[in-house]
């Protein structure tokens, strides 16, 4: 979780410096820099001129175009050959570079801005691109094999438009096969849109809207995550996120033949807090559009009763299957077979009591419920209906499972849609946690993924039955935490000595904005902070004060069990997991290690750290050993 505003990977030396036209002739006349100059009535306009020319002079033309013509690749074990048109890359003056000095020679209103970079920071900084630029492929294939296919096409598309970007060639591999980066990975994202398929399954309408429940598969399978845009009758929404293949669409009018969605596979907000590269180049629009993600789900209405049904005759079907022919094949992870859970032999009496639960949902009305609930219970219901945006049952009888854990019966799921103000909604599943001796609801929460819960109980396969349960309901409880901005539970979770790791992304720090210990992890565009548990919560505490929502979705993770003398067998675990967070001003994806103690009554979490991604992310021994020293 970072902790304080993201700055850009663009690190000027900023000096309003008393420097000689002598020092300034002398950079210019020296052929080991590349440099440029510019003037303007502000600053900006004087950086953006200068930046202008040092990139005119690194590239020596402003655009070039690479012609990709009688292309070959495989598919299904045959060559195919794949002809097309020009692609043209554009100025690059947008694009940072990692190691430019910037002089203001003169302030406002006759600004006056020099900048430079030597050839060695420039190769340097070419280099770290190239390997930023595999990392999002690698990040991409294990992504699309998950099924979170957001975060695929989010990994996909920044890799493609910084290799096109690049001012140089450069190759990925891809399938098992190093190939040109620019014209395979445009024609992956267009692979990965092409092979998702939406399916309307009910259209109904509560008096005042109409709600269309989709289904959203990838090459045949539920996507575990999705995000997309829709035409609701009136103008365009969104962005919803899909979750395990389930989205509502919230429209004003029915249907009229079509329902229009426009798949996101930009992630243009993201890139402001993640990459500054891609921040830039979406600024300077610089970007490609790929109309691929755009698709109409034909429906046959039925106006006198205000409802619609799919129709089974879908004209682009044919064109996109096609089309699918000559593009890069889908990377598909293994099935994992779920480890089988003891149900309730007769959940009729569980059902009665949450049939009332969605009955108060509803109407908007908790205290209906009230006795079906301890309190503690109560206050998050409450919590999670008044105070966490709009919350709406997605089902018109939602079907349960309910489930053993020794101590507690689980009611899984209730699938609910969650709307904020600025737009964003999420789809979640609601697990409600009844003590195993009285019909009473003793916590609620949201539920992980799919994903994520497979994951857990597959790597404790051979745990016992109450550790891999500890497990999920310690992941569920922590990002509903966020969710419900619940620092009285955080403070619980953290053992008054634990370490906790915060990471940022660098852009331009500001004197006093970095707060705790600065340390290094060889890592030059990030900046990891070491704080103790009350800042810690001092800084969640700003966050959940000054932010609408926070959203926290946890999957794709690791646990292994840690074998330490002091501490009995099975009690303790180490967790790498991914995060994305999503606030109204603020977004990132990262990896948490966790090291989690579950010897008490609540767990508690006795390191943290963020870490921005998988790839090179430092084992746990070698992050021990990094505060140690």
């Amino acid at each position: 979780m970072i902790t304080m505003r993201l700055l850009t990977t663009l690190i000027l030396a900023t000096l309003v410096a008393s420097v000689s036209a002598q020092d300034i002739e002398t950079i210019k006349a020296d052929p080991n820099y590349y440099w440029g100059e510019g003037r303007g009535v502000t600053e900006s306009d004087a950086e953006a001129s200068a930046r202008t020319e040092l990139t005119h002079n690194i590239l020596s033309v402003v655009s070039s175009e690479v012609n990709v013509t009688d292309r070959t690749t495989e598919h299904n074990g045959k060559v195919v050959n794949v002809t097309e048109g020009s692609i043209t890359t554009k100025s690059k003056s947008h694009v940072s570079l990692t190691g430019i000095t910037k002089l203001v020679l003169n302030p406002e209103p006759d600004a006056h801005v020099f900048m430079y970079i030597s050839k060695a920071d420039y190769s340097k900084s070419l280099t770290q691109r190239a390997e930023r630029i595999q990392g999002y492929v690698e990040s991409g294939r294990r992504a699309e094999s998950n099924l979170q296919i957001d975060d695929a096409l989010r990994n996909y598309y920044w890799a493609y438009e910084l290799a096109k970007s690049h001012g140089t060639t450069i190759n990925v591999e891809l399938d098992g096969k190093e190939v040109v980066a620019v014209p395979m990975l445009l024609d992956k994202v267009k692979s990965v849109l092409l092979r998702i398929k939406a399916e309307l399954v009910s259209c109904e309408s509560d008096g005042y809207r109409y709600h269309a429940m989709m289904r959203f598969t990838y090459d045949g399978r539920p996507v575990s995550s999705l995000q997309l845009k829709y035409y609701d009758g009136q103008s365009w929404v969104g962005p919803l996120k899909v979750r395990d293949g389930k989205g509502e669409l919230d429209m004003v009018s029915l249907p009229n033949g079509k329902i229009d969605i426009a798949y996101e596979y930009r992630f243009h907000t993201e890139a402001r807090d993640i990459d500054a590269d891609m921040h830039l180049l979406f600024e300077g629009r610089m970007t490609t559009n790929i109309d691929a993600n755009r698709t109409d789900i034909r429906v046959k209405s039925d106006k006198a009763h205000g409802t619609a049904v799919m129709d089974r005759n879908q004209p682009n079907a044919d064109a996109a299957n096609a089309a699918l022919d000559t593009l890069p094949k889908a990377e598909r992870g293994r099935d994992k077979k779920r480890i089988k859970l003891e149900t309730v032999e007769n959940p009729q009496p569980y059902i009665d009591i949450l049939r009332q639960v969605e009955q108060s949902i509803k109407t908007g009305k908790p205290e209906m419920v009230y006795e079906h609930f301890t309190k503690e219970a109560y206050d998050l219901f409450r919590t999670m209906m008044t105070k966490n945006g709009k919350l709406r049952i997605v089902e018109k009888e939602s079907q349960y499972e309910f489930v053993h854990t020794g101590t507690q019966i689980l009611a899984r799921f209730l699938p609910v849609k969650v709307s904020y103000k600025d737009g964003k909604s999420f789809m979640e599943n609601i697990v409600f946690r009844f003590s195993a001796h009285e019909m009473k609801i003793q916590s609620v929460a949201f539920a992980l993924t799919k994903k994520a819960e497979d994951d857990i109980f597959n790597a404790g396969a051979q745990w016992a039955e109450v550790s891999r349960h500890t497990m999920l309901q310690f992941m569920e409880d922590y990002q509903t935490a966020f969710a419900l901005k619940r620092l009285d539970y955080i403070d619980c979770i953290y053992d008054d000595s634990a370490i906790i790791i915060t990471g940022t992304v660098l852009r331009k720090a500001k004197p006093g904005e970095v707060d705790a210990l600065a340390m290094n992890f060889d890592r030059d565009d990030i900046r990891f902070n070491k704080h103790n548990k009350k800042q810690y919560l001092n800084n969640l505490k700003r966050e959940f004060d000054s932010r609408e929502y926070v959203h926290l979705t946890l999957e794709d993770n690791q646990t292994k069990m840690i074998n330490a003398r002091f501490v009995e067998s099975g009690k303790l675990f180490a967790i790498q997991i991914n995060q994305i967070y999503n606030s109204p001003v603020y977004n990132d994806r990262g990896y948490l290690i966790l090291v989690l103690d579950t010897r008490g009554a609540l767990p508690v979490i006795h390191v943290r750290m963020w870490y921005p991604d998988k790839v090179d992310m430092m084992s746990l021994d070698e992050f021990i050993e990094k505060i140690e020293t």
